[in-house]
């Protein structure tokens, strides 16, 4: 029986491995304009994610306020991408890692002082 046991292990450990799926990485975006405007503006964002990150994909989800604080209290989301005012409102009522990354735009030369984007991580 032992010898069974042994063999079986032994092939198990010669075949080749399954390819795995890819662990899936949720990204939620903010939608401060029109939900299909969104999704073509940040789709190019999370498939380069998905490009650069090997063996995640990164999927995107934009979503109004209300829809967003409801995914964070799921622990749907990896990441979410807003502005510093949201950013405020949501880490106020939920477990938060901080901000990774802030977007700073310029305009020829000169940085602008309008919103930018905040990257964090959910815990």
């Amino acid at each position: 029986m032992i010898r069974r046991w042994l063999l079986l292990l032994l092939i198990a450990l010669l075949l080749p491995a399954p390819a795995w799926a890819a662990e899936i990485l949720t990204l939620g975006v903010l939608s401060y304009r029109p939900k299909d405007v969104m999704q073509r503006t940040w789709q190019p964002l999370a498939d380069y994610l998905t490009q650069a990150v090997p063996g995640h994909e990164v999927r995107l989800r934009v979503l109004n306020p209300a829809e967003m604080e409801g995914a964070l209290q799921r622990h749907e989301l990896d990441f979410v991408f807003t502005n510093p005012a949201h950013y405020i409102n949501l880490r106020s009522g939920n477990l938060l890692s901080g901000a990774l990354a802030t977007l700073v735009r310029a305009e020829q030369g000169h940085i602008v002082p309008a919103i930018g984007g905040v990257m964090i991580v959910c815990q």
